[in-house]
């Protein structure tokens, strides 16, 4: 139970990171989207946080208009977080 909660936490504190790093695209970009070269670049730095913290997850990065753009599940995580992470 723990770990779930751990889990939870940290996609949260990711959510938040990568919600933030997409804000400052979001503003320097006149169209207003992401592109498929920011989403992948956002979802490998994600990845890198997730295995240097050591925790498995499921990483969903969304446009805008919260269009799934790009996902990433890591081998051996929860099935049950892929909807999460996309909604």
């Amino acid at each position: 139970m723990n770990q779930i909660k751990s889990l939870l936490l940290f996609s949260l504190s990711l959510i938040c990171f990568f919600q933030a790093v997409a804000q400052n695209s979001y503003q320097l970009q006149l169209a207003g989207d992401l592109t498929s070269d920011q989403a992948s670049s956002i979802l490998q730095t994600a990845k890198e946080v997730a295995q240097s913290e050591q925790v498995l997850v499921n990483i969903a990065i969304v446009d805008a208009g919260a269009n799934l753009k790009a996902f990433l599940r890591m081998y051996l995580s929860y099935l049950v977080i892929i909807d999460l992470a996309i909604n």
